[in-house]
């Protein structure tokens, strides 16, 4: 058993098993929940006993089946998708890191609203770029890229980001969210 973390110096951890046996093999069908963003059961809290499937699907094409969804059903596996769309108004396949830094958010403070930080600016950033002048999407990618966890840029920040607690983060994205002038921002 192997352990993944959202980050290096991170206090909440995932235990991670590898194996060449499928995952109905391994754990009862009763204790699994595929996560797949094409379910539309809306996975509302992390429970300890369930078994998290994380599938990864390299598809480089624009015309995207639904086969972590078909995969689930095929198996007989319970499925669920982060509510997303109602916690931070987005809707976004996610990369396995993604979800691994959410899920141990989840785990840590059972709270979606903090665990989605680990969803990239780019998707809020994107919604802009495509269109979107709403003052509010733009004061929400500014909040979000500021309070982000794998910033690039700033690493004294990223760290700083990643030990956040739920109540810290919230408190910070409301004040960047409030801000009228940069250094209000700062």
């Amino acid at each position: 058993v192997e352990k993944l973390s959202a980050g290096e110096d991170d206090d909440v951890t995932l235990p991670v098993e590898i194996h060449e046996e499928s995952q109905t093999e391994l754990f009862p069908r009763e204790k699994l929940v595929y996560l797949s963003p094409d379910s539309r059961n809306d996975l509302v809290r992390v429970d300890e006993d369930d078994v998290y499937v994380i599938g990864g699907i390299a598809d480089k094409g624009t015309d995207r089946a639904p086969l972590t969804l078909a995969s689930a059903k095929k198996q007989g596996i319970r499925h669920a998708r982060f509510p997303m769309t109602k916690t931070i108004g987005l809707r976004n396949d996610l990369n396995i890191e993604t979800c691994v830094g959410i899920m141990t958010d989840m785990k840590y403070s059972q709270d979606w609203f903090y665990s989605f930080r680990w969803v990239p600016a780019r998707f809020f950033g994107n919604r802009i770029r495509t269109g979107s002048q709403d003052l509010e999407h733009k004061l929400t990618y500014r909040a979000h890229k500021a309070l982000s966890p794998c910033c690039v840029f700033d690493e004294g920040a990223c760290m700083r980001n990643r030990h956040l607690t739920p109540k810290q983060y919230r408190y910070y994205y409301q004040r960047i969210m409030k801000a009228e002038t940069y250094e209000e921002l700062q």
